[in-house]
Parts: C-alpha cells; sequence; structure tokens
C-alpha cells in the first residue's frame, strides 16, 4: 500500500501477523528494493488514473483471474 512506499523496511518490533506474512512474502519474492520499484510504479499509474496504489494492485489482480471469476479479500483496518 501507499503506507511502504518509500519506508526502509517492514516493521519489525511487535510485528503482526500480518507484517510476518507480508515480510516472508516478499523475502521469497525478492529485496525490498524490487518491492519499492513495484510500488513507485503503481504510483505512477494510480496518479494517472486519481486511486491508491491499493486500488491499482486490486485492479490489476482482478484482471489477471478474468472474467472466468474469482475474488479478492480486502482487508480493513481501524487508522486509530
Amino acid at each position: 500500500s501507499d503506507r511502504f512506499l518509500g519506508a526502509q523496511g517492514l516493521p519489525q518490533f511487535g510485528a503482526t501477523v500480518s507484517l510476518r506474512m507480508y515480510s516472508s512474502v516478499l523475502a521469497r519474492w525478492g529485496s525490498w528494493d524490487l518491492y519499492q520499484e513495484l510500488l513507485r510504479e503503481l504510483r505512477r499509474v494510480a496518479d494517472r488514473h486519481g486511486t491508491t496504489v491499493a486500488n491499482v494492485a486490486s485492479a490489476w489482480v482482478l484482471y489477471k483471474i478474468g472474467p472466468d471469476g474469482g475474488w479478492i479479500i480486502i482487508g480493513g483496518r481501524d487508522t486509530g
């Protein structure tokens, strides 16, 4: 999401289950620098369409799933 764009890495102190899961996926996928490159490109696309990085990523997943169906699960969090 936008909150990780430009960050030095995932927070480690008191990491949630979700952050540990994301960290594990990133470690298998590539480096933090590669992830930042992806986020910068997603941000450029999002800016062109007046939306968020998360919306662009979700739209890409739905596009890849195709018209035959599939779902994405959007998780919401309290910002407080």
